[in-house]
């Protein structure tokens, strides 16, 4: 099987990819308070204010991270910030996922 993909979602390409993100969105909330509403996270993706992308394998989707960049307050040294990462449920999970690598690979993308 393939090497996991990093797909980025860009603002014109946000709607084909929004029931996705709202699904890992919504489920977030079921378990942590959240500042934000879903909404809001639509807006600074589709804005530009963040960008999100989707880990795939294949053609299956794994899960996503939305992150931007954030300036250090003394340096001005900017930092990548995952502000939101999510991956689907173990339920859903095959064993041709190879998660773990999955996530290894996110990370050194990330990096």
């Amino acid at each position: 099987m393939n090497d996991p993909q990093f797909i980025p979602v860009l603002p014109e390409s946000l709607h084909s990819f929004w029931p996705f993100i709202k699904t890992g969105l919504t489920d977030i909330h079921k378990i942590a308070p959240c500042d934000w509403l879903d909404e809001d996270i639509f807006s600074v993706i589709r804005t530009g204010n963040a960008e999100c992308w989707i880990v795939e394998r294949g053609r299956r989707r794994l899960g996503f991270f939305i992150a931007y960049i954030e300036r250090r307050p003394y340096s001005g040294t900017p930092d990548y910030f995952i502000w939101i990462p999510w991956v689907i449920p173990f339920r859903y999970r095959k064993p041709e996922d190879r998660f773990a690598f999955a996530l290894r690979s996110a990370l050194k993308f990330i990096r």
